[in-house]
């Protein structure tokens, strides 16, 4: 195999032999070379292994001078610089090896290739096209780490679309069915938690895919194409109990959609308040009343305050109630019992569970006494009231002992 190199450091030819540790930090050739194949791989069996130190330009990256000042730049620094990117920053000024196609040569398509195959292979390990670490050991700064980093710049109009990364699986034999509990075994992008090390010191990840503005954003997150999805396939599988989080902000959640039950059906999950989720047509359920549906919550139960007096003796008004309030509107209940001896006995107000809304007009509640008079009554309480103010048909407040009087009606609330 040949190769065209140019080294940028001073070197002194390797021999094929033995190679100490002292002596891999040197190496030197010129021009065109022929390194000989052995068929080994390793060294103390007799592979010829090429040591090369400092740094390494290819191609189109050997016109860039390696000097700390950047003087003379390879078309990528220039384009990054375009970006605004300041000179010294850009990826090539601390490129330990950098390959760049010829821009000059309209044969150069590709930059680097890199496969592999199993063909020769005497074990299941598995084979690797190409393998990327990152360690952040860094003891004294923050310093990020990225395994690889792919970015694609679509520069003018007339170039053609721009993929930062592009899987393509293929299989030529029949593939396996993948779901939550099996995996399959031909995979567009396989992300798994830990990287085969020792589990004892490792932690749960913060996440499998993150979508971040970088500043600008994406129009979509994720889309299916027509088509791209097998029939019968779906465009997401989950294991029962998993679900989707809206948040609000940093740690806050405000709704949830989850499976409960161990049944991935409509009518076994649990939506909590979510909005713009419109059922369709098929779908069971109960749509939230911010969506256009109904609400099949229970009403909540409230004591009211009911406020009694008399001329003589000692009058007791005892009230219970219930309500709902769906946004603005309030829906209440109200049940008055009349208890004790006394004469001139009235009652005039009960507390309300919700005020009522300052906007001009008064909330009118209906009534009837049902335990001795069969009177109906009206509550009547004014815009902005925490009460209402009780009467009978003829205007009257008065109350006798044994009476029970029962309030119901619909206002706009606060």
């Amino acid at each position: 195999m040949k190769y065209a190199l140019r080294i940028l450091t001073a070197l002194t030819a390797l021999s094929t032999a033995s190679v100490t540790a002292s002596q891999t930090g040197t190496t030197t050739f010129d021009g065109s070379n022929t390194f000989t194949q052995t068929t080994n791989f390793f060294q103390n069996h007799g592979a010829n292994v090429q040591r090369i130190n400092d740094r390494v330009f290819f191609g189109g990256a050997s016109i860039n001078d390696a000097s700390s000042s950047d003087s003379h730049l390879d078309w990528l620094s220039a384009n990054l610089i375009g970006f605004g990117i300041p000179t010294g920053s850009e990826a090539p000024f601390a490129s330990q090896l950098l390959l760049l196609n010829t821009p000059w040569n309209s044969t150069s398509h590709i930059t680097a290739t890199f496969g592999a195959e199993s063909l020769a292979q005497a074990s299941t390990a598995g084979i690797s096209g190409v393998d990327s670490y990152c360690h952040n050991n860094n003891t004294t700064y923050a310093t990020p780490c990225w395994a690889a980093y792919f970015d694609a710049k679509k520069m003018t109009s007339a170039t053609g679309a721009v993929y930062a990364i592009e899987g393509d699986p293929g299989s030529l034999v029949a593939s396996s069915t993948s779901d939550p509990f099996q995996q399959g075994n031909v995979i567009g992008l396989q992300l798994a938690s830990g990287g085969e090390y020792p589990l004892t010191g490792q932690y749960d990840v913060s996440a499998a895919i993150q979508i971040q503005p970088n500043p600008t954003k994406f129009k979509q997150g994720i889309v299916f194409s027509n088509g791209a999805l097998a029939p019968g396939g779906y465009a997401l599988a989950m294991p029962t109990g998993q679900g989707f989080g809206w948040y609000s902000a940093a740690g806050t959640l405000d709704a949830t959609l989850v499976d409960v039950s161990g049944v991935l059906t409509p009518s076994t999950l649990a939506l909590s308040n979510a909005t713009g989720l419109p059922l369709t047509t098929g779908v069971t359920g109960v749509l939230p009343p911010a969506n256009g549906g109904v609400d099949a919550s229970e009403w909540t139960s409230y004591a009211p305050i009911a406020v009694c007096s008399q001329s003589t003796g000692s009058a007791t008004c005892t009230a219970t109630g219930r309500f709902k309030t769906i946004g603005k509107t309030t829906f209440v209940e109200v049940g008055t019992a009349v208890s004790g001896s006394f004469t001139g006995g009235i009652i005039s107000s009960i507390s309300l569970p919700a005020p009522t809304a300052n906007h001009g007009l008064p909330a009118i509640l209906t009534g009837r006494e049902s335990a001795k008079s069969g009177l109906t009554w009206t509550g009547y309480a004014n815009p902005g009231a925490n009460s209402f103010s009780p009467f009978t048909y003829a205007n009257s407040i008065s109350v006798s002992t044994g009476y029970t009087i029962y309030f119901a009606g619909t206002y706009e609330s606060q």
